[in-house]
């Protein structure tokens, strides 16, 4: 299940990724399904995959209908509170959340692809579920679900890994290791030494990663009761027994790719203030930086062209490493050139 806006053409390679994997569903929630763009991107879709492969919703119709069976509590009033509040980050990731527990619940009924489902994961359009082979959590995605149920399990997050910039076009793309994962191959010891000399803690001005470090998850459909952000789900009996973390299989973050995406990311959601109150969704580093430069230069009454000429310089800062930093990495066994040569 994911929230779609604004995906364009990188939907069609997303789709054809998962449903080669062996995904027996794929859920498309159109935020802004109004606007002509967004609607020809879910006819497009639509006129490839059939209804039982491909279910495409209208996000305000799915806030209109199907929010109120989402089971309420107080932290679900919130979200709702601020999912009704533009296009802040906080309000995105709260439709996303919201829109993922609607999805549950519709797994739960049978209702997608008109069939039972087993397990649902919560991805957005760039982020890629990679099968990394037998020996690491399954060579099959059928093979991997299988054996985490035979094994009683509930709930599985799997670690993320971010892309490394700058990538050339045409060539294989390549991710930095997740920390955890790094920290676990160098020691606790040897990856504090390796973020010191290469000044990229998550502080720095220029860290390791810029998005999220945390994984995303996978639910046991029957086992789940709504979605905990845009990471994780809740569980009707939580266990921690139930739990498992994976390093394998994997998520691959194609962050912020380019420095256009990263514009029109950042100044569609400088756009919208954040609403009042408490925000249960952190920022990422890059957001944080990327708002506080366009509302800076704003307040200054710089220019449309000024702000993009500063937001590109800001994506070469945090995102630019250097050759022998590659090659430092590389060394460590930091990089991941995962086979996408079928693709």
């Amino acid at each position: 299940v994911r929230t779609v806006y604004r995906g364009g053409r990188d939907l069609d390679a997303w789709c054809e990724h998962h449903f080669s994997l062996g995904m027996a569903d794929i859920v498309l929630i159109f935020d802004h399904l109004d606007q002509p763009e967004e609607a020809a991107d879910a006819a497009r879709l639509a006129s490839i995959y059939p209804s039982s492969l491909l279910t495409v919703w209208s996000g305000p119709q799915l806030m209109a209908e199907d929010w109120p069976s989402v089971p309420d509590d107080p932290d679900v009033a919130e979200l709702k509170r601020l999912a009704r509040s533009g296009s802040s980050s906080a309000a995105i990731a709260a439709r996303q959340t919201l829109n993922a527990s609607a999805a549950l619940q519709a797994a739960k009924a049978s209702v997608l692809g008109r069939r039972s489902l087993d397990w649902l994961i919560h991805l957005d359009v760039d982020e890629w579920f990679y099968l990394e082979g037998a020996g690491r959590g399954g060579e099959t995605l059928s093979a991997h679900f299988s054996a985490a149920s035979a094994a009683g399990l509930e709930l599985i997050r799997y670690l993320n890994h971010e892309l490394l910039l700058p990538h050339q076009p045409g060539s294989p793309p390549r991710f930095k290791v997740n920390p955890r994962l790094a920290a676990a191959r160098l020691g606790p010891a040897g990856w504090n030494q390796l973020v010191q000399h290469l000044s990229m803690a998550q502080s720095d001005a220029r860290p390791y990663f810029n998005s999220y470090l945390n994984g995303k998850s996978a639910v046991l459909v029957r086992a789940g009761a709504t979605a905990a952000g845009v990471h994780g789900w809740t569980l009707t009996t939580p266990s921690t027994g139930k739990n498992r973390l994976l390093a394998g299989p994997s998520i691959l973050h194609f962050s912020v790719a380019s420095p256009g995406a990263f514009r029109r990311k950042y100044l569609h959601r400088a756009m919208s203030p954040d609403p009042p109150g408490p925000r249960p969704f952190l920022p990422s580093p890059a957001e944080s930086a990327a708002l506080g430069l366009i509302r800076s230069l704003q307040r200054d009454g710089a220019g449309e062209a000024t702000i993009a000429t500063q937001l590109d310089q800001l994506h070469a800062c945090l995102t630019g490493f250097s050759e022998s930093e590659v090659e430092l990495l590389e060394e460590a066994s930091l990089i991941l050139t995962p086979d996408l040569s079928w693709h």
